[in-house]
């Protein structure tokens, strides 16, 4: 699996699962991809297990799901990008990777990469995105300086009684 992190200094850790389509039956290779990504930050999928040799052209029918909700269909003649996509996430073109730009945290999911060929593939990779929402408030670690004032209270006296009245 091919990971590229586009942002300096961002801590990317991805692990990959792989399956195959045979009969009608998903077979797995028992490797899973799972990637860690800060908010903000730009990251590459590529569908894993595409066919020996790298493929040097794209496939002839390729398909990224999110959970179960289409993003990206793309054919030799043309690509499909879903309204839910959005403008931050595209395929790369003349390959089978789907990039994100500045990811948010409503990323992290499952993907899905399906190849419909004669091997007909089902590559898996997990997104995480750590890290704050945007609205969240970043704190530091900081050093407070405290000042402290005793405070003592007396009971009410009635009018006309000073202080040094007993």
């Amino acid at each position: 699996m091919f990971l590229q992190d586009l942002r300096a200094g961002v801590h990317v850790v991805c692990y990959v699962e792989k399956q195959t389509m045979k009969q009608g039956a998903l077979q797995s290779d028992g490797e899973a991809e799972r990637i860690f990504v800060r908010v903000g930050a730009n990251v590459t999928l590529r569908c894993p297990d595409l066919p020996p040799g790298g493929g040097a052209q794209p496939p002839r029918h390729l398909t990224w799901w999110k959970e179960d909700r289409r993003l990206i269909e793309a054919t030799r003649e043309r690509v499909t990008v879903a309204p839910e996509a959005g403008p931050r996430v595209a395929l790369v073109p003349g390959s089978s990777a789907l990039i994100f730009r500045s990811v948010v945290a409503e990323d992290s999911g499952e993907y899905q990469c399906v190849v419909n060929n004669r091997q007909g593939r089902r590559g898996i990779v997990r997104l995480y995105v750590q890290g704050l929402r945007p609205h969240q408030e970043v704190l530091q670690d900081q050093f407070q300086t405290m000042k402290s004032s005793r405070t003592r209270f007396e009971p009410e006296r009635p009018p006309g009684l000073g202080p040094n009245h007993n």
